[in-house]
């Protein structure tokens, strides 16, 4: 919760949380897989009511700064993507939309941080997020697709794959700006290296 801000200032002071924070290995596990997913479950279902996630004008924005020859066809794929996927949008919900496991730590629960990204949006474009950053294999991501619907099938691992294409596309974009902006930080270029690489791993 929100203890005392000041906008103007750029100064934000919120309720310490004590808990533990999970390493990439321990989200990974299938017993915190199934309580990940619950405790989304629980987050989609809830009543919150926030601005929408607006994915194409995002990636607009991030292309338009950059106005390189590589973030036009970043841009230009996933406009055709997001076309391919529209039969395939489900209704919004609020999300979390950064659920990297630097984000997640556990009390008695599951318990999130870092509410920056979070708006209303689709469900699939949250899993995959969680999927990507976390570097999920495909079992694990199944048994987060599972834990999370209840099922599982081929229909349902192939809408997450195009997902976790989208996610990945929208990041690779992202980090083109922090890199043109930031060229001191050599991490930022590692992680965007490791995108463009499994965007173009990406089996047809």
């Amino acid at each position: 919760a929100v203890v005392w801000a000041d906008p103007a200032r750029g100064l934000l002071v919120t309720e310490y949380i004590c808990g533990a924070h999970l390493r990439i290995s321990d989200i990974r596990l299938p017993e915190n897989i199934e309580c990940l997913a619950a405790r989304l479950r629980e987050l989609h279902s809830s009543s919150i009511e926030g601005s929408f996630l607006d994915i194409p004008r995002i990636a607009n924005h991030y292309s338009t700064i950059t106005n390189t020859v590589q973030s036009r066809e970043l841009y230009g794929e996933l406009s055709k993507l997001l076309k391919r996927l529209r039969s395939d949008l489900t209704e919004s919900v609020f999300c979390h939309n950064d659920l990297g496991y630097r984000n997640i730590i556990h009390t008695r629960k599951i318990m999130f941080l870092d509410w920056e990204y979070s708006a209303a949006g689709d469900p699939w474009f949250e899993l995959a997020g969680i999927v990507r950053q976390n570097r999920f294999s495909a079992i694990q991501s199944r048994n987060l697709l599972y834990a999370y619907c209840g099922t599982f099938d081929k229909q349902m691992e192939r809408r997450l794959y195009l997902f976790s294409r989208l996610y990945d596309l929208v990041s690779a974009l992202w980090y083109l700006v922090v890199c043109a902006t930031n060229t001191d930080d050599m991490t930022n270029g590692r992680q965007l290296k490791r995108i463009l690489d499994h965007l173009d791993n990406y089996p047809a």
